[in-house]
């Protein structure tokens, strides 16, 4: 099931056990904040057992200020459901990972981390996970292409109109 008020800024979805699964394109408002936090938060209590969360934002650009101080303050929240969460970027994304590295600082929760690499979120969360949920987590993160990056300051581009002359 997928779930998300607008399909283009992100995903987050359960498709086994007790892995949730969210891929953020981008964020520009506290409205966009609050809805995604929403939505994580309606998956991470359907589940019975603590949460294994993978959130991938390596197609964000970079996130504006208020933005990034929005999710410290929404993320803490879910804190006692959450057994361990990965935050994926990208290394060469010197800024988003710093404000990752904020946020992960600020939401107080020793087992949310941030991953540069694929490998790095597969290697940290499958302690936790069993092999049909591994085996999903690696597929998850090799879903995401380069080119699907939209950045977070403005909405994806709007298809252009044919001109009426």
């Amino acid at each position: 099931m997928r779930s998300g008020a607008a399909p283009s800024r992100y995903t987050v979805e359960n498709h086994v056990g007790r892995l949730v699964e969210a891929r953020v394109t981008w964020l520009s408002t506290p409205a966009d904040v609050d809805a995604y936090v929403a939505v994580s938060a309606q998956w991470v209590a359907k589940c019975r057992q603590r949460v294994i969360l993978c959130a991938d934002h390596r197609p964000v650009m970079i996130y504006p200020p208020e933005i990034a101080d929005r999710f410290i303050g929404t993320l803490r929240n879910m804190n006692p459901k959450l057994e361990r969460v990965a935050l994926v970027v990208t290394r060469s994304n010197a800024t988003l990972a710093m404000q990752l590295e904020r946020l992960v600082r600020a939401a107080e929760f020793d087992g949310r981390r941030v991953c540069y690499t694929p490998e790095d979120a597969v290697s940290y969360l499958s302690g936790c996970l069993n092999v049909t949920e591994t085996g999903r987590l690696r597929a998850f993160l090799a879903e995401w292409r380069p080119q699907e990056t939209a950045g977070s300051l403005s909405p994806p581009p709007r298809k252009k109109r044919p001109s009426v002359t």
